[in-house]
């Protein structure tokens, strides 16, 4: 093996400086062994002999080694060398056809392409006739012996729901489907290891072919007729491994043609005769599964993915070639489909069925969008299989039907994306049912209705069964049937509250006048739900299985006042539509009662389940923000909320941010509806203020206790007061920021007028408390972003010179090197805080701009730019970035005008050592790993020549431009961010067409003469390679050929022994 690695490494990088005398004696030596010893040594080292000749014919083909490609064919064609040339040509394809990039140069890669289509017809029909021969070998020896034929036991399923049209179409195209290509016999035999050896190599062959030659005539029926053939070997649950393997490398070939979205016209009518096969193929899948959705396919895994995987590239790519054509069964195939998601045997595969219904119903919606006149009719033709498919999603995520399969999904570990099991499968269904209700509304609420009013009555009738019992009242329903039923009935609740939330949108908007009784009718049926949950507190009540249903009832509680916080919206639309119309005002302030009675008792008590508290409080957030009736202030709920309700640190944090936000807005924002002068912005002024007051007066009392002690001891006992006053402040001014009015933003002003004071009047005092100073600068950051017109010029420039002076080197270099989150969010913060002021236009934040400059450059960067800091740093870049972008006549103040006129004028640069620094931290960002950093830096610069042509000033084009350009190519060569290639080459484009003339005849020679490793004959091959192209596609397309000669030829050079004769 080592010696072949060593053959393999000179063949690679020193071929072409071996004699040729020794090249032909490695080549015949090498392939006379593999010839020889193929069948005796093991297969890896085959395939390293195998490789090795194949490289070399990468090198020589066809000139010095003209018989290579006549000897695989031969050697294919022999019973005992078949597989030897199969692994052969399998790696001609992958070496030959798409080399790796620096490994040849661009002119050979090009030859050797062109060569290899000429050989693809030859090639095609010799795979055929092997898989053929094969699967004739296989059918002789399997009627010769024939197994006994198999049998299972189907399982039992109950009867589907109301839709069945669909399902009697279903088993009228199973009685009329046509016999299989394959009899049971040949299906069930077990394939000849050797027979199944030629037939997994030559599957990999087509597979590797389907993957870089062109749709063409080279590619048969016959071909796609035997791939299908091998794909049936996957539809049986009793084949032995090697068939199931077959199958799976059968349709890995299907999917990889079927990924070509480019397709000649004379080629579709072959893709529909493929998608028949399909057809079939899907027949055979569900052929057991005919109107029995509880059936499950008993397959493996990897075909059943291959097979979805071939479904959802036909829906993405081709169906719209063949929707219309009638040869083409549309409605069989998305009936086969329908069977197929239900039998899948993993929730896995469901989830990937319903992305291929999803690809579907995107699919409808933009066909939908293209008519006009026979909109209604197109609809109907899928009504009945899309309305079956909702129908059965809802019926799979109901526990009274599907139990056993709902309760193997874990409800508590969260993802990365905070979900447990649960609930993604929740959450895919009912998008999946959101698409379809947006086609078929009023279908679908029906579908929806009937289930949902009987689970509500379960719930509503629960009362009947609760008794009054000391310590805490009683469940009275201990039979094990009915405690599991009710837990059923309480989950599927839960569900088909998320499911009327995600469908809400149907209601607002342009629908809103249409389905105003319907919208009225179903939020007065939720608000009952959750009104309902908070009067009769099940979270308390005992019962046998108290743990389990204890839960359930919460779950309820929650997505009660979850779905009713979803129609916020219908309600902000209901509430002013009702103001004209005395019974429908009196109806909305029913509703906003009923929220009222639900939320707020839940604030004023203990021992309320957390996830209840934070869906009131969230609710609670819409009602004050999203609604917003004026009536809602005098209720006596919400003011004895204001007054004494919330206790500071005795709720979650989540629920005390969000009630503090929701009674503060409900106060600053205008209320909708009512005319400005009827505002009382007085009174809303003063109530505020003694809000905050009591919300807040800790922090003052204990800053008062720590300036009378003065010791470290008092200020730490008085940090918590402050980060947790900090934070509330912060939340309802960043709140503020989206919302928020002038005048809105003028009262909260003077109602936190004087904490802002005192906060910044605390910060020497905790510099040093890297967690106290963050939440300072988040909080001045809220200020700025929000009030900084509010709090006038005076004070923020006393808030900037503030943090200036405390920014030292020191404190910069020590927060860096702290091993805590905040270290870094500290720096960031303060940077996002320095970003606010360059971005802001008054004529009194410019004059920071360069003490901001001189910090960032001198104090910041230097720390940051010796470390990774992936968290900070792109902070940093966006702040000098912003100075250039927003404050451009800082660095060249002459206009457009100026510079016409007096060619002189235009060279004058202000703060040029600035301008330069700035240029040079994001050229060194270029020479760094960081991919996002690269990426955005990359952005900004071409930005700054968008707008202020950059590329084309003198000082850039004089000092920097070369510069640029060949640290983006050094980038191109190292392949160190080949995912910015098609980015780095349009940055490389635009910055040599300031002058192409001066980059092909200046730039390249230079660059080239610097460059080591490679010699002048190459240098001046690759210059007269390099084009003197203009247009992007063409500078790119050559730009790329440039890059990868110039790798190659790198690489010949440094492998070449001294003396050698370099090409």
């Amino acid at each position: 093996m080592f010696c072949l690695n060593v053959v393999e490494n000179v063949v690679k990088h020193q071929w072409m400086g071996v004699k040729s005398d020794d090249r032909l004696l490695i080549r015949t030596t090498i392939y006379h062994l593999l010839h020889v010893g193929h069948a005796t040594v093991s297969g890896f080292v085959r395939n390293k002999m195998a490789k090795a000749i194949v490289l070399i014919a990468r090198l020589d083909w066809p000139h010095a080694f003209p018989d290579f490609f006549s000897n695989i064919l031969s050697l294919c064609q022999q019973r005992e060398t078949v597989i030897l040339g199969l692994v052969l040509l399998q790696l001609t394809s992958e070496e030959l056809a798409s080399p790796r990039e620096g490994e040849l140069s661009t002119g050979r890669r090009n030859e050797l392409f062109q060569l290899l289509l000429h050989q693809v017809p030859g090639i095609l029909t010799l795979l055929t006739n092997l898989l053929e021969t094969s699967l004739e070998r296989h059918r002789a020896s399997a009627t010769a012996t024939p197994p006994p034929s198999p049998s299972h036991q189907r399982s039992s399923s109950e009867k589907l729901l109301a839709i069945t049209s669909i399902k009697q179409r279903l088993r009228q195209e199973h009685r009329s489907s046509s016999s299989s290509i394959l009899s049971s016999p040949i299906r069930y035999h077990r394939f000849d290891p050797h027979l199944y050896h030629i037939c997994s190599l030559t599957l990999g062959c087509i597979m590797h072919l389907f993957s870089w030659i062109p749709l063409s005539a080279s590619i048969t029926p016959s071909i796609i007729q035997v791939i299908f053939r091998f794909a049936e070997f996957g539809c049986e649950p009793h084949t032995d491994e090697n068939q199931r393997h077959l199958g799976e490398s059968a349709m890995n070939c299907v999917n990889e043609l079927l990924t070509k979205n480019c397709v000649p016209p004379e080629f579709e009518e072959f893709l529909l005769l493929m998608f028949n096969q399909t057809l079939h193929l899907l027949q055979c899948l569900t052929k057991d599964c005919d109107g029995k959705t509880s059936t499950e396919l008993h397959l493996h895994d990897t075909y059943l993915d291959k097979f979805t995987e071939f479904l959802l590239l036909f829906i993405r790519l081709h169906l719209r070639r063949f929707e219309a054509n009638p040869q083409f069964p549309t409605m069989n195939f998305l009936a086969l489909v329908f069977r197929y998601t239900f039998a899948q045997p993993t929730n896995e595969g469901f989830f990937n069925c319903l992305g291929v219904w999803s690809e579907f119903l995107d699919y409808l919606d933009v066909k939908l969008g293209e008519r006009s006149t026979d909109r209604n009719a197109y609809l109907n033709r899928y009504e009945e299989v899309l309305l079956s498919l909702a129908s059965d999603i809802l019926k799979k995520l109901q526990f009274r039907f599907n139990q056993s399969q709902l309760d193997l999904l874990d409800d508590d570990m969260l993802d990365d994306d905070f979900k447990t099991e649960w609930q993604y499968f929740l959450t895919e269904c009912l998008e999946t049912v959101a698409k379809v209700t947006q086609l078929y509304p009023v279908q679908m609420f029906n579908l929806l209705y009937e289930p949902f009013q009987e689970y509500m009555t379960v719930y509503f009738d629960l009362e009947r069964y609760i008794t009054d019992v000391q310590p805490k009242r009683q469940l009275n329903v201990t039979a094990e049937n009915d405690c599991r039923r009710l837990h059923c009935a309480m989950r599927d609740l839960s569900s088909f509250l998320q499911a009327y939330g995600r469908l809400s949108n149907h209601f607002v908007g342009e629908n809103f006048q249409q389905t105003i009784q319907a919208g009225c009718m179903l939020v007065e049926r939720l608000i009952q739900i959750a009104v309902y949950g908070t009067k009769m507190k099940l979270y308390e009540i005992g019962s046998t299985i108290k743990n389990v249903l204890e839960g359930d009832f919460i779950e309820v509680h929650a997505q009660s006042m979850a779905a009713v916080k979803a129609y916020s919206c219908w309600l902000n639309q209901y509430c002013q539509h009702s103001q004209s119309d005395e019974e429908q005002r009196l109806r909305c302030e029913r509703m906003i009662a009923g929220l009222l009675d639900t939320i707020i008792p839940l604030m004023l008590e203990e021992s309320v389940p957390e996830k209840i508290l934070i869906s009131a409080a969230h609710l609670l957030l819409s009602l004050c923000t999203t609604v917003r009736p004026a009536y809602l202030y005098h209720n006596p709920l919400v003011q004895k909320l204001y007054q004494d309700g919330l206790k500071i640190g005795s709720c979650p944090p989540e629920v005390e941010l969000l009630t503090c936000r929701s009674l503060s807005h409900y106060l600053l924002l205008p209320w909708l509806g009512v005319q400005e002068t009827k505002q009382d912005w007085e009174t809303r002024s003063k109530s505020l203020s003694m809000f905050l007051t009591r919300l807040l007066g800790g922090m003052k009392t204990v800053c008062e206790l720590s300036g009378q002690q003065s010791n470290q001891a008092s200020l730490e006992n008085a940090k918590w007061c402050i980060n947790h006053s900090l934070s509330i402040m912060s939340d309802i001014v960043e709140s503020l920021a989206v919302d928020g009015v002038s005048r809105s933003k003028q009262i909260c002003h003077a109602a936190l007028q004087e904490y802002i004071h005192l906060s910044l009047c605390l910060v020497p005092a905790f510099v040093q408390d890297y967690e106290t100073t963050h939440h300072f600068l988040g909080f001045f950051l809220a200020l700025f972003k929000t009030l900084r017109v509010q709090m006038g010029p005076e004070f923020v420039e006393k808030v900037i010179q503030t943090f200036l002076n405390l920014f030292t080197r020191d404190l910069i270099l020590d927060s860096l090197h702290q091993d805590s989150a905040y270290g870094h969010q500290l720096i960031d913060r303060f940077l996002k805080l320095l970003l606010v002021i360059v971005q802001e236009p008054g004529s009194s934040f410019r004059k920071f701009l360069p003490s901001i400059l001189d910090l960032c450059l001198t104090q910041i960067y230097p720390v940051l730019s010796i470390r990774d800091s992936p968290d900070v740093k792109p902070s940093l870049f966006e702040v000098l970035y912003q100075c250039l972008q927003l404050n451009w006549r800082l660095f060249f103040p002459n206009s457009v005008l100026e510079a016409v006129n007096n060619a002189a004028a235009a060279e004058k640069v202000e703060n040029r050592e600035q301008f330069m620094q700035v240029m040079q931290a994001f050229g060194q960002s270029f020479l760094q790993t960081d991919l996002t950093l690269f990426r955005l830096n990359l952005e900004r610069l071409e930005s700054l020549n968008v707008k202020h042509n950059l590329y084309q000033r003198p000082i850039f084009r004089s000092l920097m431009l070369n510069q640029f350009i060949s640290v983006l190519l050094q980038t191109l060569l190292q392949r160190s961010h080949n995912l910015l290639q098609d980015e780095i080459s349009h940055a490389i484009y635009n910055m040599a067409s300031v002058d192409f003339g001066s980059f092909y005849q200046v730039f390249i020679p230079e660059f080239l003469g610097v460059m080591k490793g490679i010699d002048d004959h190459q240098k001046a091959a690759l210059m007269q390679l390099f084009h003197s192209e203009t247009d992007l596609p063409s500078f790119v397309q050559n730009l790329h050929s440039f890059v990868n000669d110039l790798r190659f030829f790198h690489l010949c050079s440094t492998s070449l022994p001294e003396g050698s004769i370099r090409l």
